[in-house]
């Protein structure tokens, strides 16, 4: 009798958790995709680690490592991946995984003291990628570090100079210089694939308006007359 009654229960709750999947999915179809994609890698990645202390400790910071630093460069080189999007979706993937890994670990840990440290080390490698993807900062760390020699390069362009091949400004290699007419920027090229360019950009004059959308700005507070231009 108690079987029966688990089981009427059981499929109750799934026919419940179906329906308010498919009218999730229904009326916000890109919202409840996402979630899916999120939530089914990590409870694959919780459940092939739950109970498996050492498989899921080195899981957890295998997948963490990766997803963290590879984020990182990837975002801190932007311009120079602006056509490889394989290796964004190859850092992309691990966003649910990694977390999955951790609160398995997480769940076999003894005693107060190890599940708060595990707890903290689980929540800083998940907030460090989503504190990238929501912000950019890597690209604007880069953007300060190499805005003196973009300057400095930028200025003898615009003097009639030309860019030598191979020329470092900070820790991005140019490929180039064009003008934008439009609005008399100076672009120097990271990325100069005629299918998509990419490169940071200095406006002669004022700057950057609120019409220029398809820029996005960095360095706000340091340079208020550059802007990263990516096209596809």
């Amino acid at each position: 009798m108690n079987f029966r009654r688990f089981t009427i229960r059981g499929g109750m709750v799934a026919v419940a958790v179906v329906g308010a999947v498919l009218a999730i999915l229904m009326r916000y179809p890109y919202q409840g995709l996402l979630g899916v994609y999120t939530l089914t890698p990590a409870a694959m990645a919780w459940l092939a680690g739950r109970g498996r202390p050492s498989l899921a400790r080195w899981a957890f910071f295998g997948s963490a490592a990766w997803l963290d630093a590879s984020m990182f460069f990837l975002v801190l080189y932007a311009p120079a991946f602006n056509d490889d999007m394989l290796w964004f979706a190859a850092s992309l993937v691990f966003v649910p995984i990694a977390p999955g890994f951790g609160l398995a670990w997480l769940s076999t840990r003894e005693g107060r003291a190890r599940k708060a440290r595990a707890a903290v080390l689980v929540i800083a490698a998940t907030a460090f990628p989503i504190s990238i993807m929501t912000t950019w900062w890597p690209l604007e760390l880069g953007f300060y570090l190499s805005s003196p020699a973009l300057n400095r390069l930028a200025d003898r362009v615009d003097r009639g100079g030309k860019v030598v091949p191979g020329e470092w400004a900070g820790i991005y290699r140019i490929r180039g210089a064009t003008p934008i007419r439009y609005n008399g920027s100076t672009l120097l090229l990271i990325d100069d694939d005629p299918r998509g360019i990419a490169g940071f950009a200095r406006k002669k004059g004022a700057a950057l308006g609120v019409a220029d959308r398809e820029w996005v700005d960095v360095g706000q507070g340091v340079i208020d007359r550059w802007s990263y231009l990516a096209e596809d």
